[in-house]
């Protein structure tokens, strides 16, 4: 009997708290645990006000709500992810996130009325990690936009209506520490045929270096060098040979080589005519390029490459 008025009560308790937690939930929202609110009533015009200070989680979805005002949610502070997903959200003010300054994660997609962001938007997010700006309407970004964001690892900007960059734009990269594997294929290809348009492009570097000198093996037969080196990447190469001759005359030999997607065991061979070998050694490797010097010309040149 005892064990059964005990359920009774554990039962009446957690009901009173389920109640509670509801009647402190914002009108037309629902909220799952006191730390997340989830809004998503096409009849909501305007965010909610006087939400509970354990809200982290703030997501509005489907709703009617246009514009985001100087005082968007001025009395949650505290949050650290806010998501605005399929809204009919037109402008945002430039001060619309000022006082939330907590905010880890934040997504404003799927807005078909939104055209651009005003300069200073996110000025005070220097915790944002996540920014998702997809399937929303804009042709350009200010210069500056994104400049506070010192944490961001991660910005998504898909769907939108910017088909071209002005002939004048200056992109700036270095800085962040850049992980040079497969996934920044795109980037590097990019960069090769923009890179009059980065800035300070000698500054933009791997994290880790992606090729270690030190993993080449030097084999000599006859007149024929081969040079075979184990790589961690998959971005095209440039290989740089110097030849220099008695007189202190260099002359360079420059062959690329292109990664294939499906295999990236490569092979490529430069042949240099004729000669007797001295010596070598190799001074230097940076992000893509490999340096091996020689104290003699005319050699056969082998350059292998392996993944």
């Amino acid at each position: 009997m005892s064990k059964l008025l005990l359920i009774s009560t554990l039962l009446l308790f957690l009901a009173l708290e389920w109640s509670s937690s509801q009647s402190d939930c914002p009108y037309r929202c629902q909220c799952f645990s006191p730390v997340q609110v989830l809004c998503a009533d096409e009849r909501m015009s305007s965010l909610p006000r006087n939400m509970s200070h354990q809200v982290r989680e703030f997501i509005l979805m489907t709703s009617s709500v246009s514009y985001l005002f100087s005082n968007t949610l001025e009395d949650s502070p505290q949050l650290s992810k806010l998501i605005f997903l399929n809204n009919a959200i037109r402008s945002i003010h430039a001060h619309s996130f000022n006082h939330l300054t907590h905010l880890e994660v934040l997504e404003i997609s799927g807005n078909p009325w939104l055209e651009n962001l005003y300069l200073g938007t996110f000025s005070k997010q220097h915790n944002l990690t996540k920014l998702m700006l997809n399937y929303n309407r804009f042709k350009t970004v200010l210069s500056g936009m994104f400049g506070s964001l010192r944490k961001l690892d991660t910005l998504q900007m898909k769907e939108g209506l910017m088909d071209t960059f002005s002939m004048n734009y200056m992109l700036r990269l270095h800085g962040n520490p850049w992980k040079c594997d497969c996934g920044l294929w795109y980037l590097h290809d990019w960069i090769l045929r923009n890179e009059q348009s980065v800035d300070m492009l000698d500054r933009t570097l791997c994290e880790k270096n992606s090729v270690d000198v030190r993993n080449c093996l030097l084999q000599v037969s006859g007149d024929a060098v081969i040079i075979k080196c184990k790589v961690e990447t998959c971005l095209p190469l440039t290989v740089k040979v110097q030849l220099q001759d008695e007189q202190g005359n260099v002359k360079e030999h420059v062959v690329r080589n292109e990664w294939a997607q499906s295999d990236h065991k490569q092979l490529f061979t430069l042949l240099v005519t004729y000669g007797t070998l001295h010596g070598y050694y190799a001074v230097g490797v940076d992000l893509d390029f490999f340096f091996f010097f020689f104290a003699d010309t005319n050699i056969c040149l082998a350059v292998v490459v392996n993944n």
